[in-house]
């Protein structure tokens, strides 16, 4: 026999009996991701912003675009928020997360690389550069990195607590 739907209210162990093999969640959903720059964000206009996001027991994996048609007067690290808060699983690094640009314009500063990084404990995502191609240094992506106006479309995937 077949099912044509199961529904479960306690959730499934996949794998193992062990609470680490339980999937007891699965969300679909939309979020208005906003920026700020070190924590402000007095002034910023956006043009285009929208999110959406699939969770997966703990497992976040976030698609958006935003484009902001005036960054406004706040200075600082540049940060966007994330739909859920970002777990401290990782004990070797503040970073708790990856993710990838498919576009970004309105990036002033001399790069070679741009990342975006889940920042533990928050919901944030923080955004950094290297600026030469063999560099092991990193640096932060600040307002006065970008142009008044900025697009970006990223996919992030990350952990929550």
């Amino acid at each position: 026999g077949a099912f044509k739907d199961l529904y479960l209210s306690g959730g499934v162990y996949l794998g193992g009996t062990g609470s680490a093999n339980k999937l007891d969640d699965y969300e679909e959903g939309t979020w208005t991701p906003t920026v700020s720059f070190g924590g402000g964000s007095v002034g910023v206009t956006y043009s285009n912003v929208e999110g959406i996001y699939t969770k997966v027991g703990r497992l976040v994996t976030c698609t958006l675009r935003m484009g902001i048609s005036n960054k406004g007067s706040s200075t600082g690290s540049m940060e966007m928020t994330l739909p859920f808060a970002v777990g401290e699983l990782m004990s070797t690094t503040s970073v708790q997360g990856a993710g990838s640009f498919a576009w970004v314009d309105g990036i002033t500063v001399n790069h070679h690389r741009l990342y975006l990084a889940p920042w533990e404990s928050s919901d944030g995502l923080r955004f950094g550069y290297t600026a030469a191609y063999n560099s092991t240094s990193s640096n932060t992506l600040t307002n006065t990195g970008i142009a008044t106006s900025f697009d970006c479309r990223l996919t992030v995937a990350y952990m929550t607590a």
